[in-house]
């Protein structure tokens, strides 16, 4: 059931990142912003230090805001930015005009 889910999620996360592509006219700028919403959608990390659970960067963001007056972005920075490079990668190679 939970790979359901995470199918799911990715299949949405694509949807919603494609639909910035109607919102820029140029190439670079459509490649930069898919990437950005893509990696920022599917940045996964654990939900906190030591455990084995992981979690959607995006809702972590979401639960450190309200639940902690110390925000610890670095650790989700990281896997954000490899999937960031990654996806402007791929994303150059597969959106044309």
């Amino acid at each position: 059931m939970i790979y359901f889910i995470w199918l799911i999620y990715i299949i949405l996360s694509f949807i919603i990142s494609s639909l910035f592509l109607k919102f820029f006219a140029s190439r670079i700028a459509k490649i930069i912003s898919f990437s950005l919403f893509m990696s920022l959608f599917l940045t996964t990390w654990f939900i906190f230090p030591g455990s084995k659970d992981v979690a959607p960067g995006i809702s972590l963001i979401f639960i450190d805001l309200i639940s902690q007056n110390d925000i610890n972005f670095l650790r989700l920075l990281r896997p954000f930015i490899i999937l960031f490079f990654i996806n402007l990668i791929l994303s150059d190679f597969l959106i044309r005009d």
